[in-house]
């Protein structure tokens, strides 16, 4: 197709024509999906389950076919997800929020996003029976942040800007995503609402402070674009599937590399 956008990244070609994420005919996807209103009637109040209204696409380990083999090969995959603005009642959009399974190493591995276009809020909390949370961060993201997200943390994606939200991550291939505890709970310890207030949830027991970062504070420094990084130095990502590496480059996040709670198997 001809491209009838401006890239979001350097790379990899692709981007939006007003509300669809569009690829130049060179890259390959091996996975899409999309999550319903409906289909996150449990996580939000006063939500129809039938309503098929399209809340976020999702597209599983995208690459140019020029980097196809280094790409399959490596420990690591290059997704995207695309979050409409538009609310759901008095909230913002989000998407459904998850933890790490402890497959392939053992233990679950970080991952990272780097917001490519609008603007974003990333809860991260522990979860305990209660429901309750202890620890409770926003990290507020801007177009190329890079917001690292450590193994053990729940985590959920939050589109706070007036467009839409999209966002590249890398996670472990052979990882997957575990989201039942927080459909049982309704969602994260926090709700944004439209006009960027937060509120406590009430189905939780009991709630943490929330702190407000941006993904620099939370980091420690700024990190780099992730598809060229994965592309040309792999390397340097090791943090990411190793947990010693993580710890070591992230010492101020060391404690969240270790699942607690409802997180541990």
């Amino acid at each position: 197709m001809t491209s009838t956008f401006e890239s979001l990244t350097d790379g990899i070609e692709f981007g939006l024509d007003g509300e669809r994420l569009c690829f130049a005919d060179t890259v390959r996807i091996t996975q899409e999906g999309h999550r319903t209103v409906g289909a996150m009637s449990s996580l939000y109040r006063h939500v129809d389950p039938a309503d098929e209204a399209v809340l976020y696409d999702t597209f599983y380990d995208v690459r140019d076919e020029a980097d196809e083999d280094r790409m399959l090969s490596g420990k690591l995959a290059y997704s995207l997800t695309s979050i409409r603005q538009a609310p759901v009642g008095t909230e913002s959009a989000k998407t459904h929020g998850h933890v790490h399974s402890f497959e392939p190493d053992g233990f679950p591995p970080a991952e990272a996003y780097e917001v490519l276009s609008g603007s974003g809020v990333f809860f991260l909390q522990d979860l305990h029976a209660g429901p309750a949370s202890r620890m409770v961060v926003a990290v507020h993201a801007e177009k190329g942040d890079v917001v690292v997200i450590p193994g053990g943390l729940y985590h959920c994606s939050v589109n706070a800007g007036e467009g839409r939200l999209v966002f590249a991550d890398l996670c472990r291939r052979g990882m997957s995503d575990v989201y039942g505890d927080v459909r049982e709970f309704g969602g994260f310890a926090y709700l944004r609402h439209l006009d960027g207030e937060y509120e406590p949830n009430p189905r939780y027991a009991d709630v943490a402070g929330l702190k407000h970062v941006t993904a620099e504070e939370w980091a420690g420094g700024r990190i780099g674009s992730l598809y060229t990084t994965l592309r040309d130095d792999p390397a340097q990502l090791a943090w990411l599937w190793d947990r010693d590496e993580f710890v070591s480059r992230f010492p101020h996040l060391a404690e969240y590399a270790y699942p607690v709670g409802l997180a541990q198997p």
